[in-house]
C-alpha cells in the first residue's frame, strides 16, 4: 500500500503536484471498462464541520457551499490481463482463454466549482469542471492508445445522486472522452462516506449499497462488506481506512472488486483532501465486455483555490449547465470523416471500421439487440432502390431465415434524408427473431443500411431505440477538392 507521506508530503501540505481522482476506460478498449478502480478525494466545501459532541466523539458533517473551487489532480496505474473478446452471440460459441496484457497510466488535472443543486433535489450534488490536463496511455497487447479530451470539450458538468452523470455543455462526448472522465470513486461522492454519528478512534460503519455502487462504478450491488473505520484523530487531521469487497453488475456483466485504502480529513481546511487506494478487479465476459482482471494503484489530491479565469462569466456565456437528452449522447465520427453517429449511452460500440460499425444495446443490465451500420457506394438518383426493391433485397439477404414481412414504410427525416424501413419476422438457429432494416439516402446519393437484430420476445424493448439511432446517423459534408491549377505557359519566354 502506498505510504501517505510519499503521496502528499508533510502532514497538512498542499503540493500541487499530488494527484486525485479516477478513470474508467470502456468502448473500443472493451477490456477495461468498470475495472479502472480509482478513488478520487475531492474537496468537501468549506461548510464541513469537525467538532466535539458533548464529549461523545467527533462530529463530521458536510455542507458543500456553492461557488467553492478546488484544484483536483489524478494519477493512476493499472496492470492485468484481458481474456478473449466480448461474448459471441452465436449459440454454442466457445469461450476464448487467450490472455492479453493490459497496462494503463493516467494523469488528469481539473478545476472544480460546486454548483447549486437545489433545482435537481437536495440529494443531488452538481459541479462544473474545467480540465487542464487529460491524458491516458492504454496498452492492450501490442496496441497502444493515447486518449485525450478535445479542447472544445474542456468544460464538463458532473451530477451525483449518488449515481454519477457526466456531460459537456460544449457538445456530446466521444466514448473515449466519456471513459477518460468517468471516475470510480468520484470526487463528488467522497463526502458521503463521512459518518452520520459522532465518532472516535476505532469507530466503523458501512456505506449503503447505492453509494458503494456509485463509488466503485457498479450499476447495481448485490452484496458488499465495504467498511470505513476511524484510524487516528489528531489536532490536525482525521485518518480513515476503507476496505472490503463488493459484487454486482456493470451494464450486462458480473463484476467483483476488493479494495484497501485510506483517506484523510484535514481539520484546518475542514475537508477530505487526500485518498490512496489499491484494488483488484474482476469482470466477467458479456455481450459488451471482455473478461479481465486488473490490479490498480491510485492516489488523489484536492487543493482549495481561487476561482480561475476559466470560470469567469464571460467565458461561460452561452453554455447551458442543465442536463438534456442531447447532452448525454455519445458522438462518433468515422475514421474516413464521411459520417457521424450520435447515440444513447445504452448503445455500446463493439467494432468501428471505415464503412462498417457494430453496436449492442443494453437496457437495465440486459442485452437487448444488435445493430450494424454499413455504407454503400454513392449512386445517382435513378439507381437508388425503391421501397419494393429494398424489401426484395432484405428477403434475399435473410434467405431461409425469412418468414414474414411485418411492416414497411418510407419517410424523410429531420436531416432531409430519405429513410426506407422494412421489418421482418424469422428464425435464426431455431430462435424466433425480428429484423429491422433501414435504408438511408442523402440528397446527393450517399447511402447506408442500418440493421437491427433482436429476439422476438425482446422486440418491444427495442422500440424507439432503433429510430433514434437511425436519426442520429448523418453524412458529413463532402470534403472540398481544390481545383487543379492550370499549367504555366512559358512558351513566350
Amino acid at each position: 500500500m502506498m505510504k501517505e507521506e510519499h503521496l502528499m508530503g508533510s502532514r497538512g501540505g498542499c503540493s500541487t503536484n499530488d494527484p486525485a481522482g479516477g478513470l474508467l476506460v470502456r468502448g473500443r478498449l472493451s477490456g477495461l471498462a468498470f475495472a479502472l478502480v480509482v478513488v478520487a478525494a475531492q474537496g468537501i466545501a468549506t461548510g464541513l464541520c469537525a467538532g466535539e459532541a458533548g464529549g461523545k466523539g467527533l462530529v463530521l458533517k458536510s455542507s458543500r457551499a456553492p461557488g467553492a473551487v478546488d484544484r483536483v489532480t489524478i494519477q493512476i496505474e493499472a496492470a492485468g490481463d484481458r481474456r478473449g473478446e466480448i461474448a459471441s452471440l452465436k449459440a454454442g460459441a466457445e469461450k476464448s482463454e487467450k490472455k492479453t496484457p493490459v497496462e494503463v497510466a493516467c494523469s488528469l488535472e481539473f478545476f472544480e466549482k460546486s454548483l447549486d443543486g437545489a433545482s435537481a433535489g437536495k440529494d443531488v450534488h452538481r459541479s462544473l469542471r474545467h480540465y487542464a490536463t487529460t491524458r491516458a496511455e492504454v496498452k492492450i497487447g501490442d496496441e497502444r492508445d493515447d486518449i485525450q479530451l478535445r479542447d472544445q470539450r474542456r468544460y464538463v458538468v458532473v451530477e451525483s445522486a449518488p449515481a454519477i452523470t457526466f456531460f459537456s455543455p460544449q457538445g456530446p462526448l466521444t466514448v473515449e472522452e466519456f471513459d477518460l472522465l468517468k471516475q470510480i470513486g468520484d470526487s463528488a461522492l467522497l463526502d458521503r462516506l463521512l459518518p452520520d454519528e459522532p465518532v472516535s478512534v476505532g469507530a466503523s460503519w458501512r456505506p449503503d449499497a447505492a453509494l458503494v455502487a456509485a463509488l466503485f462504478g457498479l450499476d447495481e450491488v448485490a452484496k458488499h462488506d465495504v467498511t470505513c473505520r476511524v484510524a487516528e484523530i489528531t489536532d490536525a487531521v482525521v485518518r480513515f481506512e476503507i476496505g472490503g469487497s463488493a459484487s454486482g453488475r456493470v451494464n450486462d456483466a458480473a463484476g467483483t472488486i476488493e479494495v484497501r485504502g485510506k483517506f484523510r480529513f484535514d481539520r484546518r481546511l475542514q475537508r477530505v483532501d487526500w485518498m490512496g487506494m489499491a484494488a483488484k478487479v474482476h469482470c466477467d465476459m458479456s455481450a459488451v465486455w471482455a473478461e479481465f482482471d486488473l490490479a490498480i494503484r491510485a492516489q488523489t489530491r484536492v487543493l482549495p483555490c481561487e476561482s480561475p479565469p476559466e470560470f469567469e462569466e464571460s467565458r461561460l456565456a452561452g453554455l447551458s449547465l442543465q442536463r438534456t437528452p442531447e447532452a448525454l449522447r455519445i458522438e462518433h465520427v468515422s475514421e474516413s470523416k464521411d459520417w457521424t453517429l450520435l447515440h444513447e449511452r445504452s448503445w455500446f460500440a463493439t467494432n468501428y471500421h471505415r464503412d462498417v460499425a457494430t453496436l449492442r444495446l443494453v437496457r437495465d443490465g440486459e442485452y437487448v439487440a444488435f445493430a450494424s451500420i454499413s455504407l454503400l457506394p454513392k449512386r445517382p438518383a435513378e439507381q437508388i432502390p425503391s421501397l419494393s426493391e429494398f424489401q426484395a433485397d432484405v428477403k434475399k439477404a435473410l434467405g431461409k431465415s425469412f418468414e414474414e414481412l411485418q411492416d414497411a414504410g418510407q419517410s424523410i427525416n429531420q436531416s432531409r434524408m430519405r429513410v426506407l424501413r422494412v421489418v421482418v419476422k424469422g428464425r435464426l438457429e431455431e430462435s424466433p427473431r425480428q429484423w429491422r432494416y433501414f435504408h438511408v439516402t442523402d440528397p446527393i446519393g450517399r447511402q447506408a443500411v442500418i440493421a437491427f437484430n433482436v429476439e422476438e420476445k425482446l422486440a418491444g424493448r427495442l422500440d424507439g431505440c432503433d429510430t433514434d439511432l437511425v436519426n442520429g446517423f448523418s453524412f458529413l459534408p463532402p470534403a472540398k477538392v481544390e481545383p487543379d491549377k492550370p499549367a504555366r505557359d512559358d512558351s513566350s519566354k
